[in-house]
Order: structure tokens, then C-alpha cells, then sequence
């Protein structure tokens, strides 16, 4: 994996637990929904990244458009269930 692969996935990881703890506001004022919604924006695009990096090592060499490579992911439940189990 490349530097900037492994700080992709670092970044990927900060995010989901600055989104975790932004979710446990109750009662959240405008400008807290606002960031609970722009870490969600970068979680997801970083999601599609680490996941196109993944496929990439994996030797896929399909189109680069993101929602082609974001359907070949989808396609992959074990990789899916990785993701989702990094609590």
C-alpha cells in the first residue's frame, strides 16, 4: 500500500469517528446538523476512495467513473461487511 493509500484509509477511519460522536449530539443546532452532514459527505467520498484503492490492488481495472467503481464495490459484499465492522 502507498503513502498516500495508507493516509487515505487514516483519514477514512478520523472521519467515521468524528461522525460517530457528531451523532451522538442530541438536539443538534444548525450549524452542528451542518457538520454532522459535510462529515458524512467526506466519509462517503472517502468510502468510494478506499474502496476504489482496494479493487485497484485487487487487480480490477475497470472504468474510473465513480459510479461504475463505486457499483463494482457494491458487488463485493466481504469487502462491504469490512467496512462496516470498523467500530
Amino acid at each position: 500500500m502507498n503513502v498516500r493509500r495508507e493516509q487515505r484509509f487514516q483519514n477514512f477511519e478520523n472521519t467515521l469517528i468524528h461522525l460517530k460522536k457528531s451523532l451522538e449530539i442530541i438536539d443538534p443546532d444548525i450549524i452542528q446538523r451542518a457538520g454532522i452532514i459535510r462529515f458524512f459527505e467526506i466519509y462517503f467520498e472517502l468510502s468510494r476512495n478506499v474502496m476504489k484503492d482496494y479493487f485497484e490492488e485487487q487487480g480490477y481495472s475497470g472504468k474510473k467513473s465513480p459510479g461504475d467503481t463505486f457499483k463494482k464495490h457494491l458487488k463485493q459484499y466481504k469487502f462491504i461487511a469490512v467496512i462496516f465492522s470498523l467500530d
